[in-house]
């Protein structure tokens, strides 16, 4: 069996794990605590990894993996031996962990599977996810950590890492709604619940009812939230006014580490992502972004202003089965010429339904011709071939769509021989 067919084989035993517990990591409880107490069990069994690490922690809605890339990428030009968590990935799952510019290697991956697998007793898909990070690091004696929360902060897995140096919290919107809660003060208290006593707070909020919450948090802990002013313009590899908040948030904090100003905007300029406005050709231009949140698809469209003028815009979309695909879809669907409905599949979850969503289309965007194919690959391959050289397509809805249909462009096999999430 090849290298990669053993990673392969790997990711599959892992993601076995996902809906198969009843106390899954993203159902609900009375008593949350229980999912913290769960991972740090876990943590215990394996030496506590999480622990002696330099840790930035980064919460929010939108925008903390760009600003987490930013500051890993900072942390890294500044000559220091830096990991970072992601979550979630794009096309594979060496994506998620990362140290000094390269993924973990697929071998790496198999020994942490095979490592953590054993004693996960009722550790959910998340928590040893997270677990295989920590011990990755710790293996690996990186001095600095860079955290990116799954869902929340105050109960989210990666709560159990001891004082970090900085707290970071991007902008709050109406997300994970079913388990966070359905107004924008219950999803800051959970997010700010990551605070710790005494660890400063940067943040890129500004709504006052959010700060409120963010306030009265960091009074109980003692500290203090230094909200992020937009000073100054930075170079970024990662297009759209948003990446300049996430910019001026990984400043802020590499100011607070007393990192230099060249670090700063080398690391700044570094920092990309996949599938956040990535443009994966040219003639047509195809657009590729994991907007799957009414915020996200607003920054998207303010970013598409960038690569006018188009003749027309080719939209193909899905979206979880548990988002508003009205609320997702209306800020981009109203500029669509054209739209192709398609769905996925993964473990434990998939997407809306593709009939279901077209109805939605065609209220929300009766000028556009509405198309339905099922299978993401043959939506796309179907729709750039209907589209003209001076028109644009924009391929959104979910991270998990754009990790799909990436593979058109970024094969998974270079993904995982180079160690890099752009490989080509």
């Amino acid at each position: 069996m090849s290298t990669f067919e053993r990673y392969r084989a790997r990711v599959a035993r892992l993601q076995s794990v996902i809906g198969s517990r009843d106390a899954d990591y993203m159902l609900p409880q009375s008593d949350r605590s229980a999912f913290l107490a769960r991972t740090q069990r876990l943590c215990d069994r394996l030496g506590n990894p999480e622990r002696g690490f330099q840790v930035v922690h980064v919460a929010g809605t939108s925008g903390k993996g760009s600003t987490a890339t930013m500051i890993y990428e900072i942390v890294h030009a500044a000559g220091k031996h830096v990991g970072i968590f992601r979550s979630p990935f794009v096309t594979t799952s060496i994506e998620n962990i990362e140290v000094d510019g390269l993924l973990v290697a697929p071998d790496d991956f198999v020994a942490l599977v095979d490592a953590v697998m054993p004693v996960r007793e009722d550790a959910s898909y998340a928590e040893i996810f997270f677990a295989m990070a920590m011990k990755h690091f710790h293996d690996a004696g990186c001095e600095w950590v860079v955290l990116e929360t799954g869902c929340g902060g105050r109960f989210d897995y990666t709560n159990v890492v001891p004082t970090p140096r900085v707290c970071v919290l991007t902008p709050i919107n109406l997300d994970h709604t079913d388990i966070l809660g359905e107004t924008l003060e219950k999803i800051a208290w959970h997010k700010a619940g990551m605070m710790k006593e005494g660890v400063p707070v940067v943040s890129t909020e500004t709504k006052p009812e959010v700060r409120a919450v963010f306030d009265r948090e960091a009074k109980e802990k003692q500290t203090r939230v230094h909200y992020v002013q937009l000073k100054r313009h930075f170079e970024t590899a990662m297009p759209g006014q948003h990446q300049q908040w996430n910019a001026a948030a990984a400043d802020a904090v590499a100011t607070l580490l007393g990192i230099s100003a060249d670090a700063i905007d080398r690391g700044i300029v570094t920092a990309r992502l996949p599938a956040r406005v990535e443009v994966m050709q040219h003639s047509p231009l195809v657009i590729l972004d994991g907007a799957h949140s009414v915020a996200k698809m607003e920054a998207l469209v303010e970013s598409l202003n960038a690569f006018r003028p188009w003749q027309k815009l080719h939209l193909v979309f899905a979206a979880k089965e548990t988002k508003d695909v009205a609320a997702v879809l209306s800020p981009i669907a109203q500029l669509a010429d054209e739209i192709w409905v398609t769905t996925f599949t993964l473990p434990g979850f998939g997407s809306h339904d593709a009939d279901a969503t077209a109805r939605v289309c065609k209220e929300i965007a009766p000028h556009a011709t509405i198309h339905r194919e099922r299978d993401a690959q043959h939506a796309v391959d179907r729709c750039i071939a209907g589209a003209e050289n001076d028109d644009c397509v924009v391929i959104t809805g979910s991270l998990y769509l754009a990790g799909f249909v990436r593979t058109r462009w970024v094969p998974e096999d270079a993904l995982l021989d180079r160690r890099c999430a752009f490989p080509l």
